[in-house]
């Protein structure tokens, strides 16, 4: 196992002896005796390893974020980052339209950093207006890229805490797909993921559903089927349930 860097340190460096009266008065003879050698630093970083780079994480929510602007534009301390996946953050920006009213647009897109390509999400902007995030919010994005075209072809879910809005599915372009209003399980929905070819969504109730998910025709998307993979016991009097 190598050493580490301070142990390291105190095997190239080596200690100041003190005399008699406690002053150490050969610092200075010691300090000369090692000016022609290379500093201990040197040293160091021929037998430890550096640390390994940590990967780039974006939190959700997350503080103002630099982001791509449109020509004349100075937009960047309103655009937060909402969710990530991979290499691709999903942002929303909010900029004030109108005279006195201060009506804000809301504008979604997702952005990869690694290769600079930023793929809109106007369709969200149908659901996810001013009136609606005034009361209510995104609680997660992920965000699902094809890996035959990972800057062609992408699938985000959006989860919110309103109830005629839940979840929110959106292929750029194409356009979203909605549940019907208060459908189950869906307005229990606490978290979401995907895997493979299927969204996973997990009730308050601690159920775990996976979601066919499918195109139609005009690439729009679509559900096909939801099934129970995990239900939890429930109570013989059935009460909390009502609450889940």
């Amino acid at each position: 196992m190598p050493p580490t860097r301070s142990q390291a340190a105190q095997l190239v460096t080596p200690p100041l002896r003190a005399d008699g009266d406690g002053c150490g008065k050969n610092a200075k003879g010691e300090a000369r005796r090692q000016r022609g050698a290379p500093p201990w630093q040197s040293a160091v970083r021929l037998h430890v390893a550096s640390p390994p780079q940590l990967p780039w994480i974006a939190l959700s929510p997350g503080p103002p974020v630099a982001t791509p602007t449109h020509a004349g534009e100075n937009n960047v301390v309103n655009t937060v980052c909402v969710g990530s996946t991979d290499g691709w953050r999903a942002l929303h920006r909010t900029a004030t339209t109108g005279g006195g009213t201060k009506t804000k647009r809301h504008t979604f897109f997702l952005h990869n950093p690694f290769t600079t390509t930023t793929v809109p999400l106007a369709e969200l902007e149908d659901v996810l207006d001013d009136a609606f995030l005034k009361r209510n919010e995104v609680r997660k994005v992920i965000i699902r890229s094809s890996s035959c075209c990972p800057d062609g072809d992408h699938l985000v879910a959006v989860m919110t805490d309103h109830y005629n809005f839940p979840l929110i599915l959106c292929r750029p372009g194409k356009g979203t797909w909605t549940p019907d209003s208060c459908t189950m399980p869906f307005v229990r929905v606490i978290d979401i993921a995907f895997f493979k070819d299927k969204l996973y969504l997990i009730t308050t109730a601690e159920d775990l559903f996976a979601v066919d998910l499918a195109a139609d025709e005009h690439g729009k998307p679509t559900v096909t089927n939801v099934e129970r993979i995990i239900r939890q016991p429930r109570s013989p009097d059935g009460m909390i349930d009502a609450f889940r």
